[in-house]
């Protein structure tokens, strides 16, 4: 069998190609990112810091829901809209 054909039949060797490139790689990056997230515990002391001060001051839900994020986005929001308003004005 001629080397076009063999290609042809392995899909002009597009899964080898993705998988040595992108697949490899990606799961290295991924495998080092979890060893050091592990190691360092950034993301739960992170999250963990604001949700244990709201619980203690009994106002912040700190359940993974979309309302829980999207309310906090919008007071975020609002709150730089307010700081850029009285920066604005004030000068």
């Amino acid at each position: 069998m001629s080397w076009p054909v063999r290609a042809a039949r392995a899909d002009l060797y597009g899964n080898a190609l993705n998988e040595t490139l992108v697949a490899r790689p990606g799961q290295w990056l991924t495998g080092g990112l979890v060893f050091t997230d592990r190691w360092a515990s950034t993301v739960w002391s992170t999250a963990s810091r604001p949700c244990s001060a709201g619980r203690r001051a009994g106002f912040v839900d700190c359940r993974p829901f979309v309302r829980s994020y999207a309310l906090t986005m919008l007071g975020g929001a609002i709150i730089l809209v307010g700081a850029l308003l009285l920066v604005r004005f004030s000068a």
